[in-house]
């Protein structure tokens, strides 16, 4: 499907995007105990930032909270009676990874939320009592309400500034890529002004790991997962709170 037939018609881009962006890689996902399919390719692998402030935190044994910017997905187990949010499967892979059960992910963010909607809560937010550290999942629903670049960047630089103000660490979620998002030149403009701006202002990068779906296979995925007990945001939710868990644990390993 090409990208300019998915903007004339915006109810079917919120279904096939939402389905696109909200996976990582389809069939693959399900098998990330096997230890591989959540792996990126070594060329887009992102040098770790060092993580002091979390790392300070960390070693204190006292609670750290994380906020979560971003749609709160969930996950269907296939009894279909037990419901997992994104931001769970992120605190459970942290508290693994950085041997600390103390270690709270709460989602601050909310579905189709641009990232100049999301100042306000930003803003409220580091009023109050600053995280110890902030993941920012943004530009998915700039890229469907055509937010243009110049004004996606400048409110993106106004979040990760007000982060930056506030002390607090904060890992930026790239924008997910496959070969029919690719040939949209808007939607590649958000992508790389926001991989650049995050490298710019010294935020971490998360880049997201390639969609393996067409949009063919976007529009079955809706129909045809709901016997495997699950549903289209289900896919690449685990793979993506392991990357996030990851560039975290990575960057606090690479602090002094």
């Amino acid at each position: 499907m090409k990208m300019w037939s998915i903007w004339r018609a915006p109810w079917r881009a919120r279904l096939c995007l939402a389905a696109w962006l909200a996976t990582s890689i389809s069939a693959p996902a399900l098998a990330m105990n096997g230890g591989s399919s959540c792996e990126l390719n070594a060329g887009i692998r992102e040098r770790p930032v060092p993580l002091p402030r979390l790392k300070r935190q960390l070693a204190r044994g006292t609670d750290v909270q994380i906020l979560d910017y971003g749609p709160a997905f969930l996950r269907r187990l296939d009894d279909g009676a037990t419901d997992e949010s994104y931001p769970a499967l992120l605190q459970s892979s942290l508290r693994k990874s950085l041997l600390h059960s103390r270690i709270n992910v709460d989602s601050h963010g909310g579905p189709g939320e641009t990232v100049s909607a999301a100042l306000g809560q930003i803003k409220a937010d580091l009023a109050g009592e600053p995280p110890d550290y902030a993941v920012w999942r943004l530009g998915p629903d700039d890229a469907l309400a055509r937010t243009p670049v110049i004004k996606f960047e400048a409110a993106a630089r106004q979040g990760i500034g007000l982060f930056r103000a506030a002390g607090v660490e904060v890992g930026v979620v790239g924008l997910p890529i496959n070969d029919s998002l690719a040939e949209d030149a808007q939607y590649m403009a958000l992508a790389n002004a926001l991989a650049a701006l995050a490298r710019d202002m010294g935020a971490t990068y998360i880049p997201r790991l390639p969609i393996g779906l067409t949009g063919a296979r976007a529009d079955g995925l809706r129909l045809n997962t709901q016997d495997v007990g699950l549903t289209g945001y289900d896919f690449g939710y685990e793979c993506l709170a392991e990357q996030i868990a990851r560039s975290i644990v990575e960057g606090v390993r690479a602090a002094r």
